[in-house]
């Protein structure tokens, strides 16, 4: 366009490196601000066109539409303490407690009245916590082995029948989930939107000041999640530079929001020097936005550079060049997908795989303990106080 249309141009970059936003005085700083105050002809990136900065500059034919995404550290396996419950879903587990809390008194009830049916003695010498006790430990017992004996009754023997037959189908389901939690575990975002990331407590987020985004999210009208990000984020987080943003999100306590042509570039360039995720992008997009250049106010400029703007994008310009220059192979946009695809089919289990497990062997065995407790407390109590009424018949008939 310089030698089509015969002008001379000088590039000088702003003093303060921002893109421009307004100031509490009404002023704007960076690029915006040195067109604003004509110490500029033009400015030359790809500015998101907002109606605060329309009113003070002119917006050139918009060349990209670019949205706007949220850089993160990398997914992980979630919680390894509730490994156990996963592999069946919360309703799941409540008809399984249900049905054992009424099936161990069905089969007793019917039990007792099998008997009575049947003109033989239904008493027992069985205290009703020793039943229950049996009962309840048939139950367990029968999840894990299918071996304990039957009931003599017949309608007994076709309930058991109905519970093993579930009691099988359940473990056959819950034990191939557990494997495949295990060997190839579900890897999570810590957040993949805007309104996960005002909700959780995990890591802190940013955003380059001085920017359409702080504008977006700390100007007076922001409104719903916006003003919460905005709330939730301290002067002193915000970044002056893109770079401090994605250096922050690389140490897995930031997010960084930033338009996603450049998270696109981040993520490309640290993968080729690593190889590893170590960011990835929330799933989320948002906050679409035309982008142009920027000019004075009824510049004669402006119809020049749209008319070079028309032609580069009807021709198909500016998609070759988004071709040539954009990155192709975005693996850590995904980033959980690329590392189940790139990990070892199988591995070895550690101790964090197994510590629900533990856990629940260390409650088992605290319960034993209690209860072995309280059984010679009660033990000792009794003694005590048989000797006391010995003692005390034998006084008497003195």
């Amino acid at each position: 366009m310089q030698h089509k249309y015969n002008f001379s141009r000088e590039i000088f970059l702003p003093y303060d490196g921002n893109w421009g936003t307004r100031l509490p005085n009404g002023s704007w700083d960076g690029m915006v601000g040195l067109v604003q105050s004509k110490n500029a002809d033009m400015g030359v990136a790809g500015f998101s066109v907002t109606l605060e900065r329309f009113k003070v500059v002119a917006f050139t034919e918009s060349f990209h539409q670019e949205p706007t995404a949220i850089l993160i550290p990398p997914p992980t396996a979630g919680e390894k303490f509730t490994v156990l419950v996963r592999p069946l879903s919360i309703p799941v587990w409540g008809a399984v407690a249900v049905t054992m809390l009424t099936f161990a008194p069905t089969v007793y009830i019917m039990h007792i009245l099998s008997l009575r049916i049947r003109g033989e003695d239904s008493s027992t010498k069985s205290s009703v916590l020793d039943v229950t006790v049996q009962l309840f430990h048939f139950m367990v017992s029968s999840l894990v082995q299918q071996s304990v004996t039957c009931p003599g009754s017949k309608t007994n023997r076709f309930l058991i029948i109905l519970w093993w037959m579930m009691t099988i189908i359940v473990s056959s389901i819950y034990v191939a989930y557990l494997v495949s939690y295990l060997s190839a575990p579900r890897l999570f975002n810590v957040v993949n939107s805007l309104d996960d990331l005002v909700k959780q407590r995990k890591i802190k987020w940013t955003f380059r000041k001085s920017s359409a985004l702080e504008s977006l999210f700390k100007s007076s009208s922001s409104m719903g999640v916006f003003k919460a990000v905005g709330d939730g984020v301290a002067e002193s987080d915000l970044v002056s530079t893109d770079y401090t943003g994605a250096q922050k999100a690389l140490t897995g306590k930031y997010a960084f929001i930033k338009e996603k042509s450049f998270l696109d570039v981040a993520l490309e360039e640290d993968f080729q020097k690593t190889h590893i995720c170590k960011v990835t992008l929330a799933k989320q997009i948002f906050f679409k936005v035309e982008t142009a250049l920027i000019a004075q106010k009824r510049s004669e400029l402006l119809a020049v550079f749209d008319n070079g703007i028309r032609w580069a994008v009807s021709s198909g310009l500016m998609e070759k060049w988004k071709s040539m220059h954009w990155p192709k192979d975005l693996w850590c946009a995904d980033a959980a997908a690329y590392i189940l695809m790139t990990q070892p089919k199988t591995r070895k289990l550690d101790f964090e795989d197994v510590q629900g497990a533990s856990f629940l062997l260390g409650c088992g065995l605290t319960f034993a303990i209690l209860v072995f407790i309280i059984e010679i407390s009660t033990k000792q109590c009794n003694s005590f106080w048989k000797r006391i009424i010995t003692r005390r018949k034998f006084y008497f008939s003195n």
